[in-house]
């Protein structure tokens, strides 16, 4: 969201793309470190079923998704200061 307020059109007539290969490197960073971009793919549990749920919060929410979010701020900040 930040990536787009900063980069975003302003008007419709603009070009979007200065965003989209914003949100591009933003993607293909989080990529390149996890995997995937999907929680279900990055976890490996079906989020939607309580089962998978329950798995979530007991051995990856404060884990691994801690990282995750680590790495996106701090990749979505060195972006959003070029």
């Amino acid at each position: 969201m930040a990536i787009g307020m900063k980069y975003g059109r302003k008007k419709n007539d603009e070009s979007p793309q200065v965003a989209w290969q914003k949100v591009s490197q933003f993607t293909e960073a989080f990529t390149d470190r996890w995997g995937a971009t999907a929680c279900r793919a990055l976890t490996g549990l079906d989020l939607k079923t309580p089962e998978g749920l329950k798995q979530y919060y007991q051995s990856v929410h404060d884990f691994a998704c801690t990282d995750r979010i680590r790495f996106s701020v701090s990749k979505a900040t060195e972006l959003l200061r070029e």
